[in-house]
């Protein structure tokens, strides 16, 4: 991610190169809002370029954003990573649901003892502490959630747009629950 004078440089780049409207001042919130991500930013705006919608105010940024995160590029790329990477370490059938429990968890720390309990009564399983924490490591290897080795304890991922995007994707790939509804 970029610093936030680079996002907002970015953004207003990006945004007269795809024709968009977005005031100089609402750069920098759109940089914010994206974690001062270079993907995040221009998929943002190449959304907005399309529909021919200004980036005039947060509210604006909010429901394209959201339209993004849910149905458009973000939600096409990032679900084929994490898609891929949880393929990738799935062994115990149960890396989706610590992923989607981490990332809807209170608080920035992520609990190993609660997401224990979180699995025995969603899914029914009783797993061991070893096997989350093995879980959530691996996880950490993907950008999925950061893992601060010095203390041996886990914590969200630092990336708003990442964190909006495993909550949606939770309630649809996780628990089920209708897209469209979504």
């Amino acid at each position: 991610a970029f610093s936030p004078y680079w996002g907002t440089q970015l953004a207003l780049k990006v945004a007269a190169y795809h024709g968009a409207v977005l005031p100089e001042v609402m750069a920098p919130v759109l940089a914010e809002r994206c974690g001062c991500n270079p993907f995040y930013i221009n998929a943002l705006i190449e959304q907005a370029a399309e529909s021919a919608v200004p980036l005039v105010d947060e509210e604006t940024i909010s429901k394209i954003l959201a339209v993004d995160i849910s149905s458009g590029f973000i939600w096409g790329e990032l679900h084929d990573q994490v898609t891929r990477w949880i393929k990738r370490i799935n062994q115990h059938g149960i890396t989706k649901w610590i992923l989607y429990l981490s990332a809807i968890s209170e608080g920035e720390k992520i609990s190993l003892e609660q997401l224990q309990q979180e699995l025995k009564a969603r899914e029914g399983k009783e797993v061991p502490l070893d096997t989350i924490r093995d879980i959530l490591v691996r996880l950490s290897r993907g950008d999925l959630v950061d893992y601060l080795e010095l203390g041996g304890w886990f914590r969200k991922i630092n990336d708003p747009i990442l964190l909006e995007f495993l909550k949606l994707w939770g309630k649809i790939e996780v628990e089920g629950q209708p897209a469209g509804a979504v």
